[in-house]
């Protein structure tokens, strides 16, 4: 499971979340690299997903926006052996969530889904882990199944690839124009509750 629940009621506007921790690459780096992925010489991370699980804990445990609270939060983590990941998240989860291309689509299908659900919802990303940046509007996320041959020349659907991006389970992002209608980033910044 990687939709952690969150008490929101479905109609009012809201915060969808959507947090990616990968510190694990096992195509990359280690006895299962593959040729592609060993050529890029990336090692393991050893806190994007413990980073990860402590922004989603934070959403989960403090968020808190009374015009747009917590609707949704989706979690997928891959930590590198020995790297822990914050208890309530860790609970929530239930089990592993690894960040691999198949999970990343699934989760942004409904992520999406849901942020154009309402126009005043907001949309949460955070992503840690190895990446490229392309320019100042997009960049390449690599995810937990990177150099895996398997997924050679496979985009995303939904996102933007170029002919000098490779597309073996990376995720490429662009950074949304604010005066486009199709932003999904939309309305006020979230508070942290009191204490």
């Amino acid at each position: 499971m990687t939709s952690i629940p969150v008490p929101h009621p479905d109609a009012s506007p809201g915060t969808h979340a959507l947090i990616i921790g990968v510190s694990d690459y096992p195509f990359a780096d280690g006895p299962n690299a593959s040729a592609l992925g060993a050529s890029f010489e990336l090692e393991n991370l050893t806190t994007a997903a413990r980073s990860a699980s402590e922004v989603a804990a934070w959403l989960r445990n403090e968020y808190c926006n009374p015009d747009v609270p917590l609707a949704s939060l989706r979690v997928l983590l891959s930590p590198a052996a020995g790297e822990s990941i914050h208890p309530d998240i860790a609970a929530d989860l239930s089990g592993p969530a690894p960040a691999t291309r198949a999970a990343v689509e699934a989760e942004l299908r409904q992520f999406r889904y849901d942020c154009r659900r309402n126009p005043q919802n907001a949309a949460f990303v955070y992503i840690a882990g190895h990446g490229i940046q392309l320019n100042k509007r997009g960049a390449v996320v690599l995810l937990h199944d990177f150099g895996d041959p398997t997924h050679l020349n496979e985009p995303i659907p939904g996102t933007v690839t170029g002919p000098s991006v490779g597309t073996a389970s990376a995720l490429i992002l662009g950074v949304a124009d604010p005066s486009q209608p199709d932003l999904l980033a939309t309305g006020p910044a979230g508070r942290r509750r009191p204490h």
